[in-house]
């Protein structure tokens, strides 16, 4: 009875220490998990390389999981030559000795807390801040095993992953499971304006989107990309409220947030007598006091005694943007902003785009066709195809398994990488199942 309470108090200790405040030293982290792991190396010898102590450093630089390719992206900053199969090697190897952990539902890694004791508790990850903490507890895994035999099943991968919202994100907001934090900074932007968890939507009897997770906060533009038919527009509309979710939650943490919308296309009868200024007066009583600024603001001044019918599709997609605008918007929803517009007008526009999130502050859910050059105007990309396939930063250009498997070779050619977080595995040529000689050509 006294070990059980001593066992119980040791877990509660944990718990309640689990998720750091945002001041603490993680540098002092960083450096417990690297002594720690060259002192079980050390006894168990086998070898702590340089490129697997760099990768571990890598992992513990967050206490948020992060995936196979977000590594590579750092770690070719120091060095220039490194590859895919330099990354998997080195996660093989700190998997095998116990120093991280794999969070199956991510595809990503994160810090073992407990790298000397063989243990199978529970990891958690909050799914507003995305840090994940680790409870040691072996009578899990013990009840776990048992459970298994009983079943005549080996245990392979014995980690529990348990999904919610962390103390820091889910203080003094109440409202059980539909409750999220009222904000939640996300790296280099600000509170959270919409969030996404676990999407399902069925039309005609058809999956059409199925488990899609995605979030978009103040200050920063978020891309959704993806083949035709891939449910781009249908997510949006389901975010919206516009279509009926099967499955899952949409969440507003901001009380009653403005959004603009500008839809993918916009019938217009022909004989129907609009102008610019009529249309963008339909939109309120307040509109006709912000007509004039926000026209200015899109490049569209010039426009406003012109009927709706002779607009050219640039000049379309401004003013439809403008009147999206009149709000004064928290969230901007953006489907095909550049439908319809040349080259160098896409160009244009995706600019425009960037500097009315500047000047508004506002978040930017952007749906684009336009790979080439939406990546210079997003902060983050989601890769759609009826799932998240992967989603993260632009980067450099580069030729990814994914790109190839969507969108063909060539449309791939010269196209900006986002691959952080990829939701299931890719072919590079590679076996990532088997360790080769620990070592970087180039």
């Amino acid at each position: 009875m006294h070990e059980n309470q001593q066992m119980s108090d040791t877990i509660t200790d944990q718990a309640l220490t689990a998720f750091p405040e945002g001041n603490h030293d993680h540098r002092a982290c960083i450096d417990k998990a690297l002594d720690r792991a060259e002192a079980i190396c050390a006894e168990r010898k086998v070898r702590l390389t340089p490129v697997r102590a760099r990768v571990l450093e890598l992992v513990w630089a967050s206490h948020a999981p992060v995936g196979a390719y977000g590594l590579l992206d750092e770690l070719k900053n120091d060095k220039a030559g490194a590859a895919a199969p330099t990354i998997y090697r080195a996660l093989e190897f700190l998997l095998e000795q116990g120093l991280i952990h794999r969070i199956e539902s991510l595809n990503a890694y994160v810090g073992c807390d407990h790298p000397d004791s063989g243990h199978s508790g529970p990891i958690l990850i909050c799914r507003a801040c995305g840090q994940a903490a680790e409870i040691e507890d072996n009578g899990i895994g013990a009840v776990m095993a048992r459970w298994a035999g009983h079943a005549g099943f080996e245990v392979e991968t014995p980690v529990i992953e348990l999904k919610g919202l962390c103390p820091r994100c889910g203080d003094g907001v109440s409202g059980g499971e539909s409750s999220v934090p009222a904000s939640v900074p996300a790296p280099h932007s600000g509170p959270t304006l919409i969030e996404a968890v676990n999407l399902r939507v069925v039309l005609s009897g058809l999956d059409i989107i199925s488990n899609v997770s995605l979030s978009v906060h103040k200050g920063e533009i978020v891309t959704i990309i993806g083949p035709n038919g891939a449910g781009k527009t249908t997510l949006v509309r389901a975010l919206l409220g516009l279509l009926p979710i099967k499955e899952g939650r949409v969440f507003h943490p901001l009380s009653d947030p403005v959004i603009g919308y500008v839809p993918q296309k916009i019938d217009i009868d022909e004989t129907l007598p609009l102008t610019v200024k009529r249309f963008l007066d339909l939109a309120g009583p307040q509109a006709s006091k912000r007509r004039e600024k926000v026209l200015a603001e899109v490049g569209a001044a010039h426009l406003e005694a012109r009927p709706l019918q002779r607009l050219s599709g640039g000049e379309l997609r401004r003013v439809l943007l403008a009147r999206a605008l009149l709000r004064q918007p928290d969230l901007l929803v953006l489907d095909e902003p550049v439908q319809g517009v040349d080259v160098i007008g896409q160009a244009e526009l995706y600019q425009l785009i960037s500097r009315l999130r500047d000047n508004y502050g506002c978040g930017i859910l952007m749906v684009s066709h336009d790979l080439h050059v939406v990546m210079a105007a997003t902060d983050r990309v989601v890769c759609l195809n009826h799932h998240v396939c992967c989603q993260g930063l632009p980067e450099t250009v580069s030729k990814h398994p994914e790109y190839l498997s969507l969108f063909g070779p060539e449309e791939a050619r010269g196209m900006a990488v986002y691959t952080h977080h990829h939701d299931h595995r890719h072919d590079d040529g590679h076996d990532e199942g088997h360790d080769h000689e620990d070592h970087d050509h180039g």
